[in-house]
């Protein structure tokens, strides 16, 4: 996608809590992702009042460009520092008021407190929500990964949303692994490449195992759908159906489980890639 005036290689963090992501420089555009405080964002071009970039996932698309201006600091080393990622918690005092799920920012230099990409520095209400990024290679084991899913239970659904202010079926499973240090490509099309293909599950055949992910194509065609695989029948996701994100119990009777069943394409394992 190639629109604006191309200009010099450039990263700048995201300042601002949430940016919305639009697939064309306008607000009534598509809304494609979301980019979230102390990313860093590859800018490639300028339209206007609108930024064009690439988040970390390698998702581009535009976004407005004003919110930038705030940040303080230098992209590299930012993203050398920022080693810190919020679990979704609100701040006691400075303006932002929320760090959303999946926020990256710095030791404050005081307890309970951290810096962000403004410069400035704030006190987190719940220190607790607030963890160290994993070190490469650290293992990731799917009963923390389920522990954490179920926290997202009751999240609004959200079209291109990625924190717990609302969500999409793909973000959501790219927040849980991403926060465990497992890095997810966006769409699920894309997510589907990632970790080794097993036996697809069957009415008494082979279940799916916690930390699964299972892929659905309705009709046959294109995959549109990816769900968090809780053990056995057992599935967690985030479906405009149900509006919000909730567990589903396919062995349970009904028109969503043999919908469900019937459009199942593909099962991998991301925690083995």
């Amino acid at each position: 996608m190639t629109r604006g005036h191309p200009i010099s290689v450039d990263h700048r963090v995201l300042p601002v809590a949430i940016a919305p992501v639009r697939d064309e420089p306008t607000h009534r555009a598509e809304r494609v992702t979301e980019w979230v405080l102390g990313e860093t964002i590859l800018v490639e071009a300028v339209e206007g009042h609108w930024l064009q970039g690439t988040g970390p996932d390698g998702y581009a698309g535009w976004t407005p460009a004003a919110p930038f201006d705030r940040s303080a600091v230098d992209a590299r080393d930012w993203a050398a520092a920022a080693r810190l990622r919020s679990l979704g918690t609100a701040l006691a005092d400075g303006e932002l008021g929320r760090l959303p799920w999946g926020a990256r920012v710095c030791p404050g230099g005081r307890a309970g407190a951290v810096e962000l990409p403004d410069g400035s520095v704030a006190t987190v209400s719940s220190p607790d929500r607030i963890v160290a990024a994993p070190a490469p290679g650290t293992p990731v084991l799917a009963a923390d990964l389920v522990r954490l899913a179920k926290e997202w239970v009751g999240v609004p659904y959200g079209w291109g949303g990625r924190t717990e202010l609302g969500v999409d079926c793909s973000g959501l499973v790219q927040a849980l692994f991403g926060i465990l240090g497992v890095a997810l490509p966006r769409d699920s099309q894309q997510q589907r490449e990632v970790g080794p293909d097993l036996a697809l599950p069957i009415p008494g055949g082979p279940v799916s195992e916690a930390g699964d992910l299972l892929f659905f194509a309705p009709g046959g065609e294109a995959i549109t759908h990816v769900a968090l695989a809780l053990g056995g029948w057992r599935i967690l996701h985030a479906a405009s159906s149900n509006g919000r994100v909730q567990e589903d119990d396919l062995s349970e009777d009904g028109p969503l489980r043999q919908l469900l069943i019937d459009s199942i394409v593909a099962r991998t394992r991301p925690l083995d890639a």
